[in-house]
């Protein structure tokens, strides 16, 4: 029988044998944020831990390259050598947006796109590994750290009694998480510990971040019982219970009210939940007014033109951004370009969850893709966002990995229908279920 120490050491040669340089550098990076909150309790500047967090994702990149041969992603250097691009292309065009590209820290682009951790980069990241299998384990990692990172960040200052009553970034941080461990459970209905865990991070969004953070939790529970769970199953059906009996609850005022009362009894204020109660939950508060200002502007312009890289900061006085990522889309590339883009992606979309849903990663991409499109809808950028950056890398690396799968049998052979469903069948375990890559 193996004493601790023993454990360890074993431990310790699983986890070097299953994630290699680059899964670490993927798994650092998608929890910058979790990391930065959770050791930003220690007395060190926040801005230091950043900046060596950054250097460590950065470090393990490289050694990734180093080992690899051939692992640098082209593809991944035009993504960021074109938004780098589009950004000073849209200064040299329009210098009068200086002041929105760098004297703003909110919008800062140094700070806040090429800050090595934005969409882009997040394409690259992915598109580093290309075991989608192996991915998954470097999310199940991730998940964890975001969920205790985020969470002790955000609540332990509530013992000094400092906390935040209503907090919109710690909504949708804990909310990815949330998704991760609903999909978790999903995938493996044996380990109801995942789905606990989900239903806690999703109650702390709620309670504690924005109204918007439970969106795409609920779009990725309803889109994966549509096409990913087979028949009328259990779960399905107990989606569908949940949902109405949700909905019923939401257009009743008095049990909304009970809800916040009883909420408040054991000293918990929710903005989410004072909203709901009050029926102002599907305010706009305030962004009627920017979609306004930014419909004047698509007026003003010929459809073959548009803003450029932050337009529709420009357009708000630097004080404002698009909130939806449609408009901004539209604002930054013009209608007719900006109305293809948005096009290419939906239809990117539509092909993934038409030919690729039975795929056992797709879950993944399906939690990433409605996170980060729900978020998008109503907040934050998508020069910004890296979940939207990784869940299209996800889409690239099974649409090519297919591709080139069925490259390799392109032999033909006659065979009876039966046994041509048999092949198909193998053939399709061959190009899902790949070996977990060894190395150090």
């Amino acid at each position: 029988m193996e004493n601790a120490l023993e454990r360890l050491i074993r431990i310790w040669q699983d986890c070097t044998k299953r994630y290699r340089y680059k899964d670490i550098a993927i798994i650092l990076f998608f929890s910058k944020v979790a990391l930065t909150n959770l050791f930003g309790l220690v007395p060190i500047s926040k801005s230091l831990i950043a900046f060596g967090l950054l250097g460590l994702i950065y470090l393990f990149l490289g050694l990734s390259i180093l080992k690899e041969r051939g692992s640098i992603r082209i593809d991944g250097i035009v993504v960021i050598g074109l938004t780098v691009g589009i950004f000073f292309g849209t200064l040299k065009i329009h210098p009068e947006y200086r002041g929105v590209f760098f004297d703003n820290p909110q919008w800062d682009i140094w700070g806040n796109v090429l800050n090595f951790v934005s969409a882009p980069f997040a394409y690259y990241f992915i598109r580093c590994q290309k075991n989608l299998k192996q991915l998954e384990y470097d999310f199940k990692v991730i998940a964890w750290i975001n969920f205790i990172g985020n969470s002790w960040g955000f609540l332990r200052p509530a013992q000094q009694e400092t906390a935040e009553e209503y907090n919109m970034l710690f909504g949708y941080q804990i909310a990815f998480p949330a998704i991760l461990f609903l999909m978790f459970y999903l995938n493996d209905r044996k380990k109801t510990g995942y789905l606990y865990l989900s239903g806690l991070s999703i109650a702390l969004g709620v309670f504690f971040g924005s109204r918007g953070c439970v969106l795409g939790y609920l779009c990725f529970l309803v889109i994966y019982m549509l096409i990913v769970e087979p028949g009328m199953s259990r779960y399905k059906l107990a989606t569908i219970i949940i949902g109405c009996l949700g909905a019923l609850v939401i257009t009743s005022k008095g049990i909304l009210r009970w809800i916040y009362n009883t909420a408040v009894m054991f000293g918990i204020e929710s903005r989410t939940l004072l909203k709901l109660a009050e029926g102002e939950i599907a305010d706009a508060t305030g962004r009627d007014r920017i979609y306004g200002v930014l419909e004047n502007g698509l007026k003003r312009n010929s459809i073959f033109t548009g803003y450029g890289a932050y337009g529709d900061r420009y357009l708000l006085n630097g004080d404002y951004y698009s909130h939806n990522m449609i408009y901004e889309i539209l604002i930054t590339f013009g209608l007719l370009f900006g109305t293809v883009l948005l096009a290419t992606l939906f239809i990117f979309i539509l092909r993934m969850f038409v030919k690729h849903h039975k795929h056992p990663q797709f879950p993944l991409f399906l939690a990433l893709i409605s996170f980060s499109i729900c978020r998008l809808m109503f907040s934050y950028s998508f020069w910004y966002e890296p979940l939207l950056g990784g869940a299209i890398g996800i889409g690239v690396t099974m649409l090519q990995s297919k591709k080139s799968k069925l490259k390799d049998c392109s032999y033909q052979i006659e065979m009876s229908d039966e046994d041509a469903d048999l092949f198909l069948d193998l053939l399709g375990e061959k190009i899902v279920d790949e070996p977990v890559e060894q190395g150090g």
